[in-house]
């Protein structure tokens, strides 16, 4: 018998440990998840005027909005209305308008846009995430 093969009488032994595991470990994991859930109107006012007294460059061609603070992870920036997925987790849901729309080009680089880390680590931030 190879080294890495499983006895066929340990093979039900295997597949109840590794059941009993994925409960173990799987139930906490989304339990964790949902009770991380934030209600969808926690939200922060943040604008192109205080964004360098917060550490970073205004990268949106609006001057202000509002972070929202969705679900586990989530951050939205809505500006006139609209709501933008500001990471890829609130991208990943298909819900909110592309930040490609309102995102600044960079005057420096052809076809790139100015960082937009700042505003995601400030958003990060005052979510707690």
């Amino acid at each position: 018998m190879a080294e890495s093969e499983v006895p066929k009488n340990r093979k039900p032994l295997l597949v109840g440990c590794l059941t009993v595991a994925a409960l173990v470990i799987g139930i906490p994991v989304a339990c964790t998840a949902l009770l991380s859930a934030r209600d969808p109107r926690d939200t922060h006012d943040v604008s192109a005027d205080n964004a360098e007294a917060l550490g970073y460059q205004w990268p949106l061609t609006v001057s202000e909005g509002l972070i929202w603070c969705v679900g586990a992870g989530r951050l939205v920036f809505e500006a006139d209305g609209t709501q933008y997925a500001l990471n890829g987790l609130a991208k990943g849901t298909g819900e909110y308008a592309d930040i490609e729309a309102i995102w600044l080009d960079d005057p420096e680089v052809d076809g790139l846009k100015v960082g937009i880390d700042g505003l995601i680590g400030w958003g990060n931030s005052v979510c707690g995430y």
